[in-house]
């Protein structure tokens, strides 16, 4: 699995930089939710200069921080709340890469005119109770619903109420494992739009 994600890699920067590309996306905020640490790391090592100076990112854990150069390009916080506090502020088009912004987050309106999802967002196996509930009878169940609802909650940070819009990228050809699960809404499935 380790070397998938290496392998496809340059695709997924290449990805990114085109959608940042994007005429409107220059001038937007967004986000792009990555599913770790290492992801984001892999992500600002490799994505172009050009792109650095707009990511927003969480001081991460010691051991998962790209160098300092890389460091000193782009604007870093020691929280997520002084992050999304300088967010709201700032006037610049900036972008948050973030395996902690899943939940809990509001991008309403210019906040958040896209964003993307680099990896579907499958529970970690590592950890010991997730495990122990996916082995129960019906674990599977549960771990395909606790992911998709993971998902479905990231696309909703950046479309916050009925009159409010943002460009969704699913990225990983896994996140359309969703449009199998019968119990999302049909409203969200609708949405889907694939890249291309």
């Amino acid at each position: 699995a380790e070397h998938n994600k290496e392998a496809n890699f340059p695709r997924i920067i290449k990805q990114i930089e085109d959608i940042l590309d994007f005429a409107d996306h220059k001038k937007e905020k967004g986000i792009i939710h990555v599913t770790s640490f290492d992801y984001q790391k892999m992500i600002l090592e490799q994505i172009s200069d050009k792109y650095l100076c707009r990511m927003e990112c969480c001081v991460v854990p010691y051991n998962k921080r790209p160098s300092k150069d890389i460091l000193k390009k782009i604007r870093k916080f020691e929280t997520k709340e002084a992050l999304l506090d300088a967010h709201e502020k700032s006037k610049d088009p900036v972008v948050i890469l973030s395996p902690s912004c899943w939940f809990g987050v509001d991008l309403k309106s210019d906040l958040g005119r896209f964003q993307i999802v680099t990896k579907y967002p499958k529970l970690p196996l590592e950890n010991v109770k997730i495990k122990q509930k996916k082995q129960l009878t019906y674990g599977d169940d549960w771990y395909d619903m606790r992911t998709v609802y993971k998902l479905i909650q990231g696309c909703g940070r950046s479309i916050r109420n009925v009159e409010d819009h943002a460009k969704t990228y699913l990225l990983d050809k896994n996140c359309y494992e969703v449009e199998k699960n019968n119990k999302v809404r049909p409203w969200f499935l609708d949405s889907i739009k694939e890249l291309g």
